[in-house]
């Protein structure tokens, strides 16, 4: 679906796993959002975290290059269900081949190893 004024396409964002760089973490971390495309990025979403607990995410991103067919850029934002009642922030690459996206989450140090997740958006059509 188009959203009027803003030239973005909106699509349901489906979350499937995410590989952490160190065990004792879920891969399989399934959930739904929004994510909305145009020339810069935009997403919401509810998913179950790698902690086992529920966490939602909002997120905007920009991905201004593109090598045979796969853009590449990044996401900036808040996630929730981490750190008792805190919202905190969220960085990270993100790289998309048509409709499946990889983020690439970057360790931080004493919280969280680094990350790579993999998610898709459904087409509407």
């Amino acid at each position: 679906m188009r959203s009027n004024g803003c030239a973005m396409d909106c699509l349901p964002h489906i979350h499937v796993a995410a590989i952490h760089a160190d065990h004792g973490y879920r891969s399989f971390t399934p959930g739904i959002g929004a994510m909305c495309r145009g020339k810069y990025l935009l997403g919401a979403g509810i998913y179950k975290n790698s902690l086992g607990d529920g966490s939602a995410y909002a997120a905007a991103g920009w991905q201004p290059w593109t090598l045979w067919g796969v853009k590449i850029g990044g996401l900036a934002g808040v996630v929730s269900g981490y750190e008792e009642d805190r919202v905190v922030p969220l960085v990270a690459l993100f790289v998309s081949y048509k409709h499946l996206h990889f983020s690439f989450i970057p360790e931080v140090k004493t919280k969280t190893p680094a990350v790579m997740g993999f998610s898709f958006t459904f087409p509407l059509k």
